[in-house]
């Protein structure tokens, strides 16, 4: 059985013979948790205190019901355990050691009337062998205390040396200031004692000549006094102001450390990834390419876009496919093939065209902005479907676009492994109608993930609203991944060709689509 317990153990209860001397919860599983608490008694016939675990209960009229409670005998023995074995973990973590303090010099400082919390002396304590120094004994509103050595790290102070238990820390904190209140007790007693000397006349110290004497040595340990604390300070001041330094130092080389690091980032972005390295991950995660396509791909921007927008169909296709698989190792190997995926396109997206290849994409962009937004203009005859176009009718089709519109709708799903994208041309009653698909294989979907088996382009016209056969722009089958690719792309500039927009305007047109149909209705 699963169990985790959390117990708090009251140390003071346990050396004033309370009853109570732990309290915590139990979880069980990782499904539900309960409050417990151990109690102490007095064994008469072993002669000894032992402890037992209460669960909780409720009261109930004149008596006590139990609210949850274990009925079986080993489970009850099980949380027993684990409940008695947390608390005296807890209970010996806190006893008080025989600490052994060899000794202890303190300092008084004349405090800073001003401050709130002020600094009243400086304590060295020397125990196991070790000296700690700069221990500070300190004075606030509520009394005195003792703040260990500290260091600045991120902006915060830390204590450089520590009990590890808070017994421990009491124990030499209660030291130190028993041992300061006796400095300053004697101090005072000094001081009175100087008092009632300068008070008294010149005649009684004329014919007390060892009341005399008593008041030069009072003198000279004043003095004594006032110099070593001179000294303390001194040498407070001279730790704090290297201490000081020592921050300084480290910070200065932590800010060149992050300049170095952001200039080595920014060297890294004007820096193409390695070819190689490319190649590996995009054979790493199942998505082959030839010699020439990365080239293209280093060399324009548009076969950088084509190739990112196949890779990203490609990660949604193994998501997808991820979501259906229930074998561990099947799942894994999908992890990965994502992750070398996510890699890829990471890189290819940091990949920096030249500069003549951003100059030509500026002026194509700048060319296309000052065209008009009309396609198709009013006199012009369009033929929407070429010699080539026709398989079943060698003359083709022509069909006038007056007055017509064009309409680019949204990415959409036909069939179950068919993904389209589909335009019309309308003008009245007549209208063409094309559809850019590609099928995938079922079969080879399920087992190994998307392998495009054919792209095409479908155009369906329709005269005084009677519809034509329809009719075969573009067709390309492929039996491997390479060859689907290289017909994708092909199938993507004949698409583009044929509606005049560019491939970055359809997906964004596309975009544009899905956010429509996503937003909700009013």
């Amino acid at each position: 059985m699963n169990i985790k317990v959390n117990m708090r153990a009251d140390i003071d209860g346990f050396d004033k013979k309370k009853s109570t001397v732990a309290s915590g919860w139990v979880e069980i599983e990782g499904i539900f948790k309960f409050p417990v608490s151990v109690r102490s008694y007095h064994d008469a016939d072993k002669g000894k205190d032992m402890m037992f675990v209460s669960y909780p209960q409720r009261h109930d009229g004149d008596k006590y019901v139990g609210v949850v409670y274990p009925t079986d005998r080993n489970v009850r023995q099980e949380i027993d355990k684990a409940v008695l074995d947390a608390t005296r973990e807890k209970l010996f973590a806190e006893l008080v050691p025989n600490v052994q303090i060899d000794d202890i010099r303190i300092t008084p400082l004349n405090a800073n009337e001003g401050a709130v919390i002020k600094n009243v002396g400086i304590a060295t304590v020397k125990m196991y062998g070790l000296t700690i120094n700069g221990i500070m004994i300190r004075e606030g509103r509520k009394g005195l205390f003792v703040q260990m050595p500290q260091y600045q790290s991120r902006g915060q102070y830390r204590d450089t040396v520590y009990g590890i238990t808070t017994a421990i820390q009491h124990k030499i904190e209660d030291t130190v200031l028993e041992r300061y209140q006796a400095i300053k007790k004697q101090q005072e007693q000094q001081y009175t004692q100087q008092q009632k000397i300068q008070v008294g006349s010149d005649e009684t110290v004329v014919l007390n000549p060892q009341m005399l004497q008593e008041m030069q040595n009072m003198r000279q340990q004043e003095q004594m006094m006032r110099e070593n604390q001179q000294i303390s300070q001194q040498e407070a001041q001279n730790r704090e102001r290297q201490a000081q330094q020592e921050r300084q130092r480290q910070e200065q080389q932590r800010q060149e450390q992050q300049e170095q690091e952001r200039q080595r980032q920014e060297q890294q972005k004007h820096e193409n990834p390695d070819k190689k390295e490319l190649w590996h991950l995009l054979n790493m995660a199942g998505a082959v390419i030839e010699e020439q396509q990365l080239e293209d791909i280093y060399a324009t921007p548009r076969s950088k876009d084509a190739y990112l927008n196949y890779l990203e169909m490609v990660r949604s296709e193994y998501v997808k496919q991820g979501e259906k698989l229930t074998d561990s190792e099947a799942l894994t190997r999908n992890d990965i093939q994502i992750a070398y995926l996510n890699k890829a396109i990471s890189n290819i997206e940091q990949i920096r065209v030249s500069m003549m290849d951003e100059v030509y994409e500026r002026q194509e962009a700048t060319q296309q902005t000052t065209q008009p937004q009309q396609i198709y203009s009013n006199e012009e005859a369009i033929s929407v479907m070429e010699l080539n176009f026709a398989q079943n009718n060698k003359e083709g089709i022509r069909f006038v676009a007056k007055n017509s519109k064009l309409n680019i709708d949204n990415l959409i799903i036909v069939g179950k492994y068919i993904r389209a994208q589909s335009f019309t041309i309308e003008n009245g009653n007549d209208k063409v109608f094309a559809r850019f698909q590609n099928e995938l294989n079922g079969m080879e979907h399920m087992r190994t993930g998307p392998l495009l088996i054919r792209q095409q382009i479908v155009m369906q016209v329709f005269k005084d609203g009677v519809p034509q056969p329809p009719y075969l722009y573009a067709s390309f089958r492929a039996d491997n991944m390479n060859d689907a690719l290289e017909n994708y792309n092909q199938c993507v500039y004949t698409w583009a060709n044929l509606t005049n927009q560019r491939l970055s305007e359809l997906m964004k047109i596309s975009n544009v689509k899905k956010q429509e149909m996503r937003a909700p209705k009013i």
